[in-house]
Order: C-alpha cells, then structure tokens, then sequence
C-alpha cells in the first residue's frame, strides 16, 4: 500500500513527501524496496535524499512513552507490547549503517541519542 501511495505521489506535481520507517539493513527485501522508491522518483524527476536516524535502545524506550509520541501514534499506547517490538528490532534487526555505509548519493546519518527532539 505504501509503494502504491509514494507512486501516486512521485507521479504527481507535489514539491516533496517525508515518510518513515524502520528497516533491516540485512535484509535484501529492505534493499531492493530501496532502490525500487529511488528509481521511482528518479524516473519521474524527483530527487531522494535519506535521513537516517541513529537513537540506541535505552533513549528509543524513554521515547517510545513520551506524551507526543503517544498523543500521535496510537499503535504506542499498549506500551508493553510496543517495547517488546522495540526490543525484538534491536535484537533481530540491524537498524544502522555501518560506518560509511550509504545506500544512496544523498544519504545523511545523524545520532540523536542526545540530541532532544526540540532541537
């Protein structure tokens, strides 16, 4: 569903979409639906640019129960089964580039464990 809305965007006259998400930097099914929205975009004139979010475990579960998060994202407000998730990511996935790793040209890695969101 996702794709099919960012082709419908891409296509259209729309200055730009910011959209999330969490990956797998292991998995080559994350990889390709990668190279699958950059030639989306690129085909229809667009340009990507990745902001990829570094927080570590601790910090993403102090945040994980802040009032804005759990005001904005419904899914959050089971707090125990969403820790669990937040847990079993941090185990069964890798959530980061290694050091110098990019998947694109226009790739940006900012660590914000002490960064507050404010800022």
């Amino acid at each position: 569903m996702r794709y099919e809305v960012l082709k419908t965007v891409a296509k259209s006259e729309l200055d730009g979409v910011i959209f999330t998400f969490a990956m797998d930097f292991d998995n080559d099914q994350w990889i390709d639906y990668i190279e699958s929205l950059v030639e989306l975009f690129e085909n229809n004139g667009g340009t990507v640019y990745f902001v990829e979010l570094e927080t570590d475990l601790a910090e993403r579960l102090v945040r994980n129960k802040s009032e804005n998060r759990l005001l904005h994202k419904p899914s959050k407000r089971n707090i125990e089964q969403s820790e669990a998730g937040l847990r079993y990511m941090a185990r069964n996935m890798r959530m980061n580039t290694y050091e110098g790793e990019q998947l694109h040209g226009n790739w940006l890695k900012v660590t914000n464990t002490d960064i507050p969101a404010e800022k």
